[in-house]
């Protein structure tokens, strides 16, 4: 049993080609375990199969990172059937990333597929991970409008106190 869980990390990544098993072990032995971080499909899949071969150690997510909503669709299938797998806990990365998005049209697809996402969680029971930077009150607006069932985490919190507070109100967890 462990004592915690980072419910973020991203070891899938190829920065950590070189010493995964390693990093992993490390963090189990420390009594840590994870939620690996979907930020595609691509990066969703891998998160997935590595929760599969850490069974009880390891979790992953499902997600789109809102800065990569421009370069993509929206796999609607495929994440339905991911999100039926048990090491799957939670729909995201997803949210508003304002900071280096600043075009409209492009803020508009990460609102789309905030939505997805949200959607998504609602229809499988599962929380959503959330990834908000220079958008916090555009955010606060926008799931006060969702209804978001199981809650989240706001992942590496940077508000304010009084946005701290209403993602609070809303059923969210903060991650700093």
């Amino acid at each position: 049993m462990f004592k915690l869980v980072d419910s973020h990390t991203h070891v899938n990544f190829r920065q950590f080609d070189q010493d995964r098993p390693e990093v992993i072990k490390r963090s189990f032995d420390k009594g840590i375990g994870m939620i690996n971080v979907g930020t595609d499909l691509e990066m969703s899949q891998s998160a997935l199969e590595l929760a599969k071969q850490y069974k009880g150690e390891m979790w992953a997510t499902i997600g789109i990172h809102p800065n990569d909503v421009s370069r993509t669709d929206y796999p609607g299938g495929e994440f339905t059937t991911l999100a039926q797998e048990t090491a799957i806990v939670g729909i995201g990365e997803t949210g508003l990333d304002f900071y280096r998005t600043k075009e409209k049209e492009k803020q508009a697809r990460q609102y789309g597929f905030f939505e997805r996402h949200i959607e998504l969680a609602n229809q499988v029971g599962k929380p959503i991970t959330i990834h908000v930077r220079a958008a916090y009150k555009e955010a606060i607006v926008f799931l006060k409008q969702q209804q978001v069932a199981k809650g989240g985490v706001m992942h590496c919190f940077g508000g304010s106190v009084e946005e701290a507070r209403a993602f609070l109100d809303l059923g969210f967890y903060i991650s700093f």
